[in-house]
């Protein structure tokens, strides 16, 4: 975020990726409208560059800059859900998959997500598990360890909101066995699984379980890692 700050607007302006780069530090930051705006300089970018070789030369041949229709499309949805836009959030998200190669896994993830979220939030059960579940596959699919683990705890939370808690459970307790597999630090989605444990064991009285993992989850809160 210094990095795009210390950055001139125009320069990041001619840029697609650099414009969503900027766009991501905004949306980290809260600024919403902000976001649109650096997503709008991506779209008007790109479409520059179609006409003008000279400003498409200068841009490097990156994987990002392929992937950047489809990725401003994720950003966009993002953008609509923080706006509580679920039809918006639909509507990029889909059109994000549309410009999505089979192999670009974490646009294909990013983008299931979102539909999945959506689905949740119109209270489709069934179809928000379905998408979710491609989400998580596809995160997994591109490697992205991280937003695969706090992907799957909002999984979970989607099966025991279908009456399955019998199946959150073993996907909470895979992922555990995944996330502490590669030692200290641990991801920062343990704390969050053994919460969701905690609220499991508490459903069937078993308290002392329960109280066991939310101190588990308390401490690793402390020494949370994003990597």
């Amino acid at each position: 975020q210094t990095w795009m700050r210390s950055l001139p607007p125009p320069v990041v302006r001619r840029s697609p990726v650099l414009s969503i780069v900027s766009a991501w530090s905004q949306l980290m930051s809260g600024n919403l409208d902000a976001v649109e705006s650096r997503l709008d300089d991506a779209e008007a970018a790109l479409a520059a560059g179609a006409h003008d070789r000279d400003l498409a030369a200068t841009w490097a041949d990156t994987e990002d800059l392929r992937t950047a229709p489809a990725t401003i499309m994720v950003y966009r949805a993002s953008l609509a859900q923080a706006r509580g836009d679920v039809a918006g959030t639909v509507r990029h998200a889909r059109r994000a998959l549309e410009l999505a190669r089979p192999d670009d896994h974490f646009v294909r993830g990013a983008g299931s997500g979102f539909l999945g979220l959506a689905a949740w939030a119109s209270g489709n059960v069934d179809e928000a598990l379905s998408t979710f579940s491609d989400a998580v596959r596809s995160l997994h699919a591109a490697g992205n360890f991280v937003d695969e683990l706090d992907s799957t705890v909002v999984l979970g939370d989607m099966w025991v909101a279908s009456g399955r808690p019998g199946r959150a459970r073993r996907l909470y307790g895979q992922a555990l066995q995944t996330a502490t597999a590669g030692g200290r630090p641990y991801p920062r989605a343990t704390a969050d699984l053994h919460v969701g444990l905690a609220e499991l064991d508490r459903e069937l009285d078993d308290l002392t379980s329960a109280e066991a993992h939310l101190e588990t989850a308390r401490v690793l809160g402390e020494r949370a890692s994003i990597t």
